[in-house]
C-alpha cells in the first residue's frame, strides 16, 4: 500500500471517529431539501475510487432523490496509474429515521493522467459508470451522515457533512 493510500485511510478513520450526531429517536421530519460535502472511498476492487463530492438532495417522506457531482481521483493499482477526473451520479436513498438503503447511478471520467507523471488523454476507458448500492446512516437532524457501499469501485467507505440550512420546514 503506497503513502497515499494509507494517508487516506488514517484520513478517513479519523472522520469516523469523530461524535455522531446521536439525538433522542422521536420522529424528526425531513426539510424539503439539503446539501452535503462528502468524502469517499473505495477498496477492494480492481481500481480503487477516492472522491470529493456536493451532494443535493430533494426529501419527501421515506424516499429522498438528489444528485451528486464531484472530483475523484481513481488508482489502478495493476498498472501502476492514478487518474484525476469528474463524477456526476443520481442518488436515491429510502428508509425511515436513521437508516437508509443508498443507491447510486451515473458516471466517471478521467481525462488526466496524474502518476506515475502528469499528462493528458487519460485511460483506454475514460467514461466509467457509477453503479453502487449500500447503506446510510443519517438522521433528519444530524449535520453528518455516514456510508458503506458496493459498486464499480469495490467496497467503499464515506463520510458527509451538512452545508447551510437552506431549507424550510414543511408545515406540521
Amino acid at each position: 500500500m503506497n503513502k497515499i493510500s494509507r494517508f487516506l485511510i488514517v484520513l478517513l478513520a479519523s472522520f469516523m471517529l469523530m461524535p455522531m450526531d446521536l439525538r433522542s429517536q422521536e420522529f424528526i421530519p425531513w426539510p424539503q431539501q439539503s446539501s452535503w460535502i462528502s468524502a469517499y472511498v473505495g477498496f477492494v476492487g480492481v481500481v480503487v475510487p477516492v472522491g470529493l463530492n456536493y451532494e443535493h438532495l430533494w426529501h419527501r417522506d421515506n424516499v429522498h432523490l438528489g444528485t451528486s457531482g464531484g472530483v475523484v481521483m481513481t488508482v489502478y493499482p495493476e498498472e501502476s496509474e492514478t487518474f484525476l477526473g469528474g463524477y456526476l451520479a443520481f442518488i436515491f436513498l429510502s428508509g425511515t429515521g436513521d437508516h437508509h438503503f443508498e443507491g447510486r447511478l451515473g458516471a466517471s471520467v478521467h481525462p488526466f493522467l496524474i502518476a506515475p507523471r502528469w499528462r493528458t488523454g487519460g485511460t483506454d476507458f475514460p467514461f466509467i459508470p457509477v453503479v453502487t448500492v449500500g447503506y446510510r446512516y443519517q438522521p433528519p437532524d444530524s449535520r453528518q451522515f455516514f456510508r458503506v457501499s458496493f459498486g464499480t469501485g469495490g467496497i467503499g467507505i464515506g463520510m458527509g457533512f451538512k452545508l447551510g440550512e437552506k431549507f424550510i420546514q414543511e408545515p406540521l
